[in-house]
């Protein structure tokens, strides 16, 4: 159905994927994300990632490896604006198997996932409290 972006504020930003998502709304997705990442880099400023999959009926494979691919090919950008990134997925095992291949191969951010919404969020919060205290201080 879709993958919603929305800017919450100047440092937080969302996507909400709501039922199948198709592979031009996987890259559209991607624009954005660099989009952010690239204003952000140049104001001098970190951005956190909410990745709501609340609603969603999941990535496909390809759109994964896609996925990995933009990680993969900006990485150090990532590495340098993006303070963390929080996933939504309401599936134990899947959050299993996502902490798991994490393990096997870290990303560029600290990037955990949560069952529900609001701890993603509190968790956002508190990186961001750090983040701008280690760039004002």
């Amino acid at each position: 159905m879709a993958i919603h972006f929305k800017r919450l504020s100047d440092t937080r930003v969302l996507f909400d994927y709501v039922g199948a998502i198709s592979d031009r709304e996987v890259d559209v997705a991607h624009e954005q994300w660099f989009s952010a990442l690239r204003e952000a880099d140049a104001a001098g400023r970190h951005v956190v990632l909410l990745a709501d999959g609340t609603n969603s009926e999941g990535m496909s494979a390809s759109q994964r490896r896609v996925t990995a691919a933009f990680t993969e090919t900006h990485e150090a950008l990532i590495r340098r604006v993006c303070a963390a990134q929080a996933v939504v997925i309401v599936s134990a095992i899947q959050r299993g198997i996502m902490t798991a291949i994490l393990w096997i191969k870290p990303p560029p951010t600290d990037l955990r996932a949560f069952k529900t919404r609001a701890e993603a969020e509190a968790f956002l919060d508190d990186i961001e409290r750090g983040a701008f205290v280690s760039k004002s201080a």
